[in-house]
């Protein structure tokens, strides 16, 4: 269960790097600011063909950080050269600061991996998602997603019952409404027994708990006292 809850609860942290940061020479790797990065390493590479995602490390990480995985914004300031691997996925996929949810393998952009002969950095995000595919059989992922399924709806509904003293606030009940909605009727939508359609409705269902805990920490963060100050929430809940 701990494998999942790190993929389930992985909170993604975004630094923006406002001076230079790394060296423009002939090995280096350039990056844009159509995309994140994360410089790892090969553990993070093995890791990721086992479970299928960019996870946390287990225990604390540098600085006594615990759950996170931590990106850089690309920029023409950013470069990698120490040969390290690199992992990158678009802004369309991680697209701010402390979102929730492991990015898994299928949104990764690249896996740029140094190759010694050629003297550059090469995109190996296919031999890694051979090696992936490969180690885990269809079936298996299908099981492993379903798991995943099981993981999100108790915590939606576990969410969903500490958010319930709050529906009187009119703004409150409209958003959270929402996510009810479109909860039950994933619940209620047949599925084809298909890779897709699963990995499909663990990306609505990780979304709907991000939207959730955005509203539990609103609330958390706004006292009883501040309910008539509602309308100061602003939804991101967007249609899916």
């Amino acid at each position: 269960m701990d494998d999942i809850n790190r993929i389930i609860n992985a909170k993604n942290r975004i630094f923006q790097a406002s001076i230079p940061f790394g060296k423009d020479n002939p090995i280096s790797m350039k990056t844009d600011e159509k995309h994140v990065y994360r410089i790892t390493g090969l553990s993070q590479i093995e890791d990721i063909i086992n479970c299928g995602y960019v996870r946390p490390p287990l225990g604390k990480a540098k600085g006594g950080h615990t759950g996170e995985v931590f990106w850089t914004q690309g920029s023409d300031k950013l470069f990698f050269y120490d040969k390290r691997p690199v992992i990158e996925t678009s802004t369309d996929i991680l697209k701010e600061e402390g979102q929730i949810g492991a990015i898994s393998l299928d949104k990764l952009t690249g896996i740029w991996m140094f190759d010694e002969q050629q003297n550059k950095y090469v995109n190996d995000i296919q031999s890694v998602r051979n090696a992936y595919n490969q180690l885990h059989p269809v079936q298996e992922q299908i099981s492993q997603l379903k798991a995943q399924i099981s993981v999100y709806d108790r915590q939606i509904a576990d969410l969903l019952n500490s958010i319930q003293p709050y529906m009187q606030i009119p703004k409150v009940n409209q958003e959270i409404s929402k996510v009810i909605e479109k909860n039950n009727e994933i619940n209620s939508s047949q599925i084809i027994d298909s890779l897709n359609d699963y990995k499909t409705v663990v990306e609505i269902k990780q979304s709907l708990l991000t939207y959730l805990k955005q509203v539990d920490k609103f609330i958390n963060d706004n006292s009883i006292k501040k309910q008539q100050s509602e309308g100061q929430m602003t939804s991101n809940y967007k249609h899916m």
